[in-house]
């Protein structure tokens, strides 16, 4: 599946045979006891410059941070270019790595320059709960949620034109994947405070998949199919009655062989969408509801209470209240309800608690107040964080 968050760590492996090449002179590196902080801009003057030259970058770092490698390197790093004049390059520091020594290679048409070394401080993304918020100039604002009490830390507010919603993480990924105004792919790196835009096809949804990858559907009206954008092995026709505006842009989930997205039908009533990774589309009961929001969750195995298996269910409200009602694709149809919270759900993610644990996280209006309601997976306990929230928004990163 399509990893679409990649643009901007990209690995390499291009050496020049005949030894590095003389493609600038008069290299002139900040001091190497400057120490950057990721994403910050890093210029390099000289002589030759060229419009295209592009920079990689060897990091090597000797302590790790938590389940980081403690000692480590990574070649063939490509790094952003944000100007370049025929004597000043500037890119922007790498994050994502521990406290590390890292050297700058310019790299032109298959040739490769050593330019120098420079200190970055640590640039792994910060585990926990995030919030999004639009702002008044049709930007978006990151917050960081306080787990405990549910305040609100302002992180970074983005720039004109940038904009972002339906986001999901890939775990240890560090970047928010989502869609712009356009519904076209964007992200957003929380180590760098880094936004871009992916300029690919419409997206319809993404989704966060078990193996730690971000995949975005797509509808093709040549073919009459639904697919995973770069990828043409997963395409599925819709089922009959479906159209491709009919899929709400909120993320999909994935449990097992079947992803859960939703549906919103033209009488306003809401309905699950499940795909097959054989290919297989099917349509589950309409209902009237506010919201309709998919979701996945461990639960105890029939006879063996003492093992846990992956499920896949719904956020349902209806009528100012949110129930987690889990989805049986055997029989195509809601079984067991979780947990039921007050409220109409605005957007949901899943986050690991301090034992590792699957803990759902609800943000959920109530009479113009919006409040964020956890499931314990394993306890079935829930809570309401204490704080009200202003997001429209919230995702796990871990």
């Amino acid at each position: 599946m399509l990893l679409l968050i990649g643009i901007w760590a990209v690995a390499c492996s291009e050496k020049d045979s005949s030894g590095e090449a003389d493609l600038v002179r008069q290299v002139v590196m900040p001091s190497e006891t400057q120490e950057f902080m990721a994403g910050d801009a890093v210029t390099v003057s000289a002589e030759g410059f060229a419009e295209g030259d592009q920079i990689l970058f060897e990091i090597h770092w000797t302590e790790g941070s938590g389940d980081f490698a403690p000692e480590g390197y990574a070649k063939g790093v490509r790094g952003i270019v944000t100007s370049c004049t025929s004597t000043e390059l500037t890119f922007l520091a790498p994050g994502h790595y521990p406290v590390s020594t890292v050297s700058v290679l310019l790299f032109r048409g298959g040739l490769i320059q050593t330019l120098g070394r420079i200190r970055v401080a640590e640039g792994l993304p910060e585990k926990g709960l995030y919030g999004l918020v639009p702002t008044l100039a049709g930007t978006t604002a990151v917050e960081r949620i306080d787990l405990a009490t549910g305040e609100a830390i302002p992180w970074h507010t983005m720039q004109e034109t940038e904009s972002l919603h339906a986001v999901v993480c890939a775990s240890g990924s560090g970047i928010l994947s989502g869609l712009n105004d356009d519904g076209r792919g964007a992200a957003f790196d929380l180590t760098m405070n880094l936004y871009q835009d992916l300029d690919g096809v419409e997206l319809l949804a993404l989704c966060a998949t078990r193996g730690n990858d971000v995949v975005g559907f797509a509808y093709s009206e040549a073919f009459e199919m639904l697919h995973v954008v770069g990828n043409s092995r997963y395409s599925w026709r819709l089922p009959e009655g479906v159209t491709p505006g009919m899929i709400e842009d909120c993320p999909a989930t994935s449990a097992f062989d079947l992803l859960l997205l939703g549906l919103c039908l033209p009488d306003g009533r809401r309905a699950p969408l499940l795909l097959t990774v054989y290919g297989g589309s099917h349509t589950g009961s309409a209902l009237s509801a506010d919201a309709l929001l998919p979701f996945w969750c461990i639960t105890p195995t029939a006879g063996t209470p003492e093992t846990y298996k992956l499920a896949g269910g719904y956020a349902v409200s209806v009528g100012g209240r949110t129930r987690l009602q889990l989805y049986d694709a055997t029989a195509n149809d809601f079984s067991e309800t979780l947990a039921e919270v007050p409220g109409t759900v605005l957007s949901l993610t899943v986050l690991n608690d301090a034992s590792q644990v699957p803990e759902l996280y609800l943000l959920c209006e109530n009479e113009g107040v919006r409040m964020i309601h956890v499931y314990n997976c394993l306890t079935g306990a829930v809570r309401t964080l204490p704080a009200r929230v202003d997001c429209m928004e919230i995702v796990g990163v871990q």
